[in-house]
């Protein structure tokens, strides 16, 4: 079975308004009372805009519903066999959009987060963490690479990241998953840039289409990812 993977880029200017009720469900705009928080208020409102402003103008699913029950992963109701995943970093939203597969999507701007090292021995496999503290004033940016990894997995798994983060490895430098749980078809791919990473588990070998959003109309981008392949 055939599968196309879709990355949406889009990033928030200063200025970015939408009406949530033009965008957003009554579920979603209930939620959206409930998040004090102004700038997460305005991420999830840019996230869910993006999302239903891309399956209507580019994908014919102007009717598609979104669920988002509290104990698993968003789905989309009524357009099967469509599946997607969001993320957010400072002003970047990003939207992973993909047919017969299922997707999870993670990005991580910035310089690295503090005491990387101890969340490290917590999170990641013995042989990770020995890359990290091999690669000196690297360590810090390879650790988000790897972040970045492991939470697109667990994303489109839909597990939580203390779940089975030890358990999926990689090697950043030859581009291979050493280890995962799930055994089926695997594959990820990573743009080192932006800390940007996409899974898909189900199949492999997709070409990545990658738009970049202006809050209007989409513009096609030359992929800059890597792929990652099981060994």
């Amino acid at each position: 079975m055939s599968s196309e993977v879709f990355l949406y880029r889009f990033r928030l200017s200063e200025n970015f308004a939408v009406d949530p009720r033009q965008w957003l469900d009554e579920d979603a705009q209930a939620r959206l009372t409930t998040i004090s928080s102004p700038k997460r208020a305005r991420e999830f409102l840019a996230s869910r805009y993006l999302l239903r402003r891309v399956l209507r103008d580019y994908h014919g699913l102007s009717s598609a519903r979104i669920l988002s029950p509290s104990d698993a992963k968003p789905t989309l109701v009524d357009a099967d066999p469509w599946r997607f995943n969001l993320s957010h970093s400072k002003d970047t939203v990003v939207l992973a959009l993909a047919t017969n597969v299922e997707v999870g999507v993670d990005v991580e701007l910035g310089e690295g987060r503090r005491h990387f090292m101890q969340i490290a021995r917590e999170h990641f496999a013995p042989e990770e963490v020995q890359a990290l503290l091999a690669a000196g004033d690297e360590g810090a940016r390879l650790f988000t690479r790897f972040w970045a990894l492991k939470e697109a997995y667990l994303k489109a798994t839909g597990e939580g990241l203390a779940a089975k983060s030890k358990a999926i490895h990689f090697d950043l430098a030859s581009r291979k998953i050493l280890s995962a749980p799930y055994t089926g078809a695997l594959e990820f791919f990573l743009d080192s840039s932006e800390n940007l990473a996409l899974c898909t588990l189900g199949s492999t070998g997709h070409t990545l289409q990658v738009y970049d959003f202006d809050g209007e109309r989409r513009k096609a981008c030359a992929p800059t990812f890597e792929r990652f392949v099981r060994i």
